[in-house]
Protein backbone atom coordinates (compact mmCIF):
# COMPACT_ATOMS: atom_id res chain seq x y z
CA UNK A 1 0.00 0.00 0.00
CA UNK A 2 0.87 3.66 -0.88
CA UNK A 3 2.11 6.02 1.80
CA UNK A 4 -1.03 8.25 1.13
CA UNK A 5 1.56 11.65 1.66
CA UNK A 6 3.22 10.12 -1.51
CA UNK A 7 0.10 10.04 -3.30
CA UNK A 8 -1.00 12.73 -6.15
CA UNK A 9 -3.39 15.32 -5.27
CA UNK A 10 -6.51 15.12 -7.04
CA UNK A 11 -8.01 18.41 -6.05
CA UNK A 12 -9.01 20.63 -8.26
CA UNK A 13 -8.02 23.65 -6.21
CA UNK A 14 -5.16 24.86 -3.86
CA UNK A 15 -5.43 24.69 -0.12
CA UNK A 16 -3.89 27.20 2.36
CA UNK A 17 -2.07 25.63 4.90
CA UNK A 18 -3.78 26.88 8.61
CA UNK A 19 -3.78 25.76 11.92
CA UNK A 20 -7.19 26.74 12.85
CA UNK A 21 -9.72 25.28 15.95
CA UNK A 22 -13.21 24.79 15.41
CA UNK A 23 -15.37 22.10 15.55
CA UNK A 24 -17.30 19.13 13.80
CA UNK A 25 -20.71 17.90 13.74
CA UNK A 26 -21.53 14.23 12.48
CA UNK A 27 -25.16 13.25 13.16
CA UNK A 28 -25.70 14.24 17.01
CA UNK A 29 -22.28 14.58 18.11
CA UNK A 30 -20.32 17.54 17.97
CA UNK A 31 -16.29 17.64 18.48
CA UNK A 32 -13.50 20.16 18.78
CA UNK A 33 -11.43 19.88 15.67
CA UNK A 34 -7.95 21.64 14.17
CA UNK A 35 -8.17 22.66 10.35
CA UNK A 36 -5.08 21.91 8.90
CA UNK A 37 -5.79 23.09 5.48
CA UNK A 38 -8.83 24.71 3.72
CA UNK A 39 -9.25 25.21 -0.02
CA UNK A 40 -12.72 26.07 -1.98
CA UNK A 41 -13.33 22.30 -2.19
CA UNK A 42 -12.24 20.83 1.47
CA UNK A 43 -10.05 20.91 3.97
CA UNK A 44 -8.19 18.41 5.84
CA UNK A 45 -9.04 18.57 9.44
CA UNK A 46 -7.61 16.61 12.96
CA UNK A 47 -9.89 15.29 14.53
CA UNK A 48 -10.77 11.79 17.43
CA UNK A 49 -14.60 11.36 15.75
CA UNK A 50 -14.81 7.80 13.66
CA UNK A 51 -16.82 8.74 10.19
CA UNK A 52 -17.04 6.47 7.36
CA UNK A 53 -16.35 7.81 3.92
CA UNK A 54 -19.44 10.09 2.40
CA UNK A 55 -20.81 10.60 5.81
CA UNK A 56 -22.60 14.12 5.72
CA UNK A 57 -20.65 16.69 8.63
CA UNK A 58 -21.10 19.93 9.25
CA UNK A 59 -18.23 22.61 10.21
CA UNK A 60 -18.56 25.22 12.37
CA UNK A 61 -16.07 27.84 11.76
CA UNK A 62 -16.84 30.30 14.69
CA UNK A 63 -17.47 33.82 13.56
CA UNK A 64 -17.77 32.50 10.30
CA UNK A 65 -20.69 30.06 10.52
CA UNK A 66 -21.39 25.78 9.82
CA UNK A 67 -20.26 24.72 6.36
CA UNK A 68 -22.05 21.32 4.83
CA UNK A 69 -18.88 18.94 3.87
CA UNK A 70 -19.01 14.97 3.48
CA UNK A 71 -15.95 12.66 4.44
CA UNK A 72 -14.06 11.91 1.56
CA UNK A 73 -11.49 10.07 3.37
CA UNK A 74 -9.70 8.75 6.61
CA UNK A 75 -6.41 8.30 7.98
CA UNK A 76 -4.45 8.16 11.21
CA UNK A 77 -6.77 10.63 12.90
CA UNK A 78 -7.37 13.05 10.15
CA UNK A 79 -10.55 13.88 7.87
CA UNK A 80 -10.62 14.73 4.53
CA UNK A 81 -13.35 17.17 3.39
CA UNK A 82 -15.64 17.90 0.63
CA UNK A 83 -18.11 21.01 1.08
CA UNK A 84 -21.14 20.75 -0.50
CA UNK A 85 -21.26 24.49 -0.25
CA UNK A 86 -20.86 27.34 -3.00
CA UNK A 87 -17.04 27.71 -3.65
CA UNK A 88 -17.70 31.40 -3.28
CA UNK A 89 -18.55 31.14 0.32
CA UNK A 90 -15.68 28.77 0.87
CA UNK A 91 -13.23 31.64 -0.90
CA UNK A 92 -15.04 34.34 1.57
CA UNK A 93 -13.98 32.40 4.88
CA UNK A 94 -10.44 31.78 3.35
CA UNK A 95 -10.00 35.83 2.83
CA UNK A 96 -11.12 36.21 5.82
CA UNK A 97 -9.07 33.37 8.07
CA UNK A 98 -5.55 34.81 5.35
CA UNK A 99 -6.62 38.31 6.93
CA UNK A 100 -7.17 37.72 10.64
CA UNK A 101 -5.12 35.41 11.19
CA UNK A 102 -4.79 31.67 12.37
CA UNK A 103 -5.53 30.20 16.25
Amino acid sequence: MADFHQLPNRRGNDRQEVVFKTSLKVGDISTGCEIRDIGPGGARIKAAVAAAPQTPVILTIDQLGDYDARVAWVRRGELGLKFDEPPERIHMALELIATYGQR
